[in-house]
């Protein structure tokens, strides 16, 4: 898997700050699936970021990896 630019690590957290905020998780889909992350490794995100990236990858089209 790809490492992760800063800019796509940022999209990754602004994602999961909308979760979070929000608690809308198809709005944050919507961000990754515009940026092309879809299927980003999260292995890098801290264990916040992770947990509300969790539930924005249940929605439909978003497989993000790395998220244990």
């Amino acid at each position: 898997m790809e490492e992760l630019t800063e800019f796509a690590k940022g999209i990754l957290f602004a994602a999961a700050i909308v979760q979070a905020t929000s608690r809308t998780p198809v709005i944050a889909a919507d961000i990754l699936r515009e940026a092309g992350l879809t299927h980003a490794n999260c292995a890098e995100l801290d264990d916040y970021d992770k947990e509300n990236l969790r539930i924005v990858n249940k929605e439909r089209g978003i497989n993000l990896q790395n998220l244990d």
